[in-house]
């Protein structure tokens, strides 16, 4: 169903991101793509699905077949005949505006007819549950609403293979056990499933097979079996997650002093985007305490980034106000003294390499060189080209 052999180095790359990979998966057979990040496991599947070379610039070698066909010479268009794709960033996939319109999309580029469409459509969203998600704006959704809009619009296509590349990037824990289902789903009706992904616990029953990528080649094909019975030590050398969520423990940690002051104080604080009728948030008040560290949890589209945009001074509250060290700010106060760090990263990036990244809006002087070039090489990055920027940090900011 699907064979390949790959060797691939971007442009402007010094090293190749792929170092002569190669696999065959039989149809009907889950296979996952698993490492550390940085190791060729989206760079692999952009091979496949033909966007390589066709938009990322570099030296392919190699070929790949899928049911049998060679891909050499033919369009992404055609790929995508053969293989539906969900991307890490569901918005670098989408091409309208509405989300049914999203779903329908494919379908209407093959060219079927629109009451087939229309039946396909509202069928993705009824038997996945995802009603309330029909006739939305897309830019209006939160990243995992979209992601899941790209998992229906790839499901619409109803092609034999199917090539996720960290699908639940964006995604809680009850879109999580969606996707399964769906993958679950596609698996019986004898699709073959290629996922890149860091969590791996919802694939337990579903994955034949891990393959283990490290510096740009498949160091290990591992077995369902052979993968849940890795030890801790085993995992963290081959930089996997765990497969049984039971085996997490949450260690304990001394409480703040109560005496801490509080640096940040949210008051019943409302926001509504455009003309869309009542709040997307309603009346939000919590306070975080100097040096403690708080997580916002919930599903898709509660209003978690809504309410990190608010407290960097990126959106004006309709109502409400947030206080540091128990002064009032508005938003270019805001702006000035809290740093927020967008899901999608590469939307912060000004520059065409890490470091200058680093060092845009700085003078850079000797000192502060050296100093960049230090923090690079203590985190093993490196001085960059734009396309190794944009996949390491828009991969660790999801993971985060």
């Amino acid at each position: 169903m699907i064979d390949f052999e790959f060797e691939f180095q971007y442009a402007e790359e010094k090293q190749p991101t792929l170092q002569k990979v190669g696999g065959s998966i039989p149809a009907g057979r889950c296979v996952v793509l698993c490492g550390g990040s940085g190791c060729g496991k989206s760079t692999l599947l952009r091979c496949i699905n033909g966007l390589i070379p066709q938009f990322y610039e570099g030296e392919l070698k190699g070929f790949c077949r899928l049911n049998g066909q060679d891909t050499a010479g033919i369009r992404i268009g055609e790929i995508g005949e053969l293989a539906a794709s969900v991307f890490q960033d569901p918005r670098s996939q989408f091409f309208t505006v509405n989300s049914s319109n999203e779903v329908a999309f494919g379908l209407e580029n093959h060219g079927l007819p629109q009451d087939k469409i229309r039946r396909r459509v509202d069928e993705a969203f009824r038997i996945f549950h995802l009603e309330r998600l029909k006739d939305r704006n897309v830019y209006e959704l939160s990243s995992g609403e979209r992601q899941l809009i790209s998992i229906l619009s790839a499901w619409a296509m109803d092609t034999d293979i199917f090539l996720l590349d960290e699908p639940t990037a964006n995604l809680d824990f009850a879109a999580t056990q969606q996707l399964k289902e769906i993958l679950l789903a596609l698996k019986k009706q004898g699709k073959t499933l290629l996922l890149s992904e860091h969590r791996l616990y919802y694939l337990a029953d579903i994955a034949d097979e891990f393959w283990v990528m490290a510096d740009g080649e498949i160091k290990g094909k591992y077995t369902a079996a052979e993968a849940k019975a890795f030890s801790v030590e085993r995992r963290q050398t081959l930089s996997l997650r765990t497969l049984d969520l039971a085996e997490i423990t949450v260690p304990e940690k001394e409480p703040l002093p109560k005496t801490a002051p509080t640096a940040l104080a949210v008051s019943d604080v409302c926001y509504t985007y455009g003309r869309k009728a009542g709040d997307t948030l309603s009346g939000v008040s919590f306070s975080v305490r100097e040096h403690e560290i708080v997580g916002l949890v919930g599903a898709n589209g509660c209003g978690k980034t809504t309410i990190g945009k608010l407290i960097a001074g990126l959106y004006r509250p309709s109502g409400g106000r947030i206080m540091l060290f128990g002064k009032s700010q508005n938003p270019k106060q805001l702006q000035k003294q809290v740093l927020f760090i967008l899901q999608e990263a590469e939307f912060q990036f000004f520059t065409g390499s890490v470091l200058h990244e680093l060092q845009y809006g700085h003078a850079v002087t000797p000192e502060f060189e050296a100093k960049t070039e230090a923090l690079l090489k203590s985190m093993d990055i490196g001085i960059q080209t734009p396309d190794s920027i944009s996949s390491y940090f828009s991969t660790n900011t999801a993971r985060a």
